[in-house]
């Protein structure tokens, strides 16, 4: 005889399989993703030693050895990069000869220091292209600039015959920037590209110099580093200087680690100023690079 028991537990039994049967089985759920907004900071320093320190095409050294140090501090917020930097360069005078008329520096740093900010287009794209505009100045920490008043050196006391005019002012130029798939196209404009110049009388002869440290625009074409093999790179320059000149530069890299780097420098410098001298040459350095961990 069929118990109560026997039949409840038969209907339990049965409902837990219809149930089961029944069952839809569900995908499992791929959680969403949510885009995660940039907002990093970091600071980076190359300091390279050299046998000439090259600046735009030109000797800031006067084909002497020297350093640089490049300081940049970058603060990223989605597509918005903005850069604080300071720049110092070795920056040797050139006093050792000159004639009636003629004007020299005398300096022994020039620091470049930089404020702007870049908007990229299109970031995870090969149409990736960076829009940047920066505010630069330019400083000589002491220097001063000097006329030459006679010959390099005076017949009885072998002293050169120069005086002081004043202190090298400050330069500031506007920096416009574009940046596509690695190549560099650099625009500066500068505020004041004229120079103050002395004139007078010495020795029966008259004279008129310009002096200072002001310069013309400056048009940049950097080209991308592309590898050669695992250790070396290279890369190209092209600038054009008002009232300066023209350079073209070959850069061969080569990686010792991740912080040292060996350079070579060819280039060839066609100047458009009697302050400058054309030159055809190579130099060679060394580079140590610092960057710090993304905050």
């Amino acid at each position: 005889m069929v118990t109560n028991k026997r039949i409840v537990a038969c209907i339990v039994s049965l409902i837990i399989t219809n149930s089961l049967a029944y069952t839809v089985v569900e995908p499992p759920v791929k959680p969403k993703r949510v885009s995660a907004v940039t907002n990093e900071f970091n600071f980076s320093n190359a300091t390279m030693f050299a046998t000439d320190i090259l600046w735009r095409g030109t000797s800031l050294t006067e084909q002497h050895p020297g350093w640089s140090s490049l300081n940049s501090a970058h603060w990223r917020y989605r597509q918005l990069l903005n850069t604080m930097t300071f720049n110092l360069y070795s920056n040797a005078s050139n006093t050792t000869s000159g004639s009636l008329g003629d004007t020299a520096s005398v300096n022994y740093l020039m620091i470049e220091s930089k404020l702007g900010t870049a908007y990229t287009l299109r970031p995870n794209t090969r149409l990736k292209t960076t829009f940047s505009i920066h505010r630069s100045n330019y400083n000589w920490p002491g220097a001063s600039s000097w006329l030459w008043t006679g010959n390099s050196c005076h017949a009885a006391t072998g002293n050169n015959q120069i005086s002081y005019i004043s202190d090298v002012s400050s330069l500031q130029t506007t920096d416009l920037s574009i940046d596509w798939q690695n190549y560099k196209l650099l625009y500066s404009i500068a505020n004041d590209s004229s120079k103050p110049s002395t004139s007078g009388t010495m020795n029966t002869i008259n004279y008129s110099a310009s002096y200072g440290k002001n310069w013309g625009n400056f048009l940049q074409l950097t080209t991308p580093m592309e590898p050669i093999n695992t250790f070396y790179n290279y890369q190209f320059e092209l600038g054009s200087w008002d009232k300066v000149g023209e350079y073209m530069q070959v850069n061969l890299y080569y990686l010792f680690n991740k912080t040292t780097t060996g350079v070579l420098k060819v280039y060839n410098f066609s100047s458009s100023n009697s302050d400058y001298d054309s030159n055809t040459g190579a130099v060679g350095a060394i580079r140590f690079n610092y960057q710090s961990p993304t905050l």
